[in-house]
């Protein structure tokens, strides 16, 4: 299933994303509420 694939790529990224970038995490959550 293509959305659960791209569901999982998508948090394996934004794990990565936030263990380089820990004030990530706020930016994240702006971009969650947009989509």
């Amino acid at each position: 299933d293509r959305k659960a694939f791209s569901d999982a790529l998508g948090s394996q990224v934004r794990d990565m994303f936030l263990k380089d970038n820990p004030q990530g995490a706020d930016l994240l959550k702006a971009v969650d509420e947009v989509q």
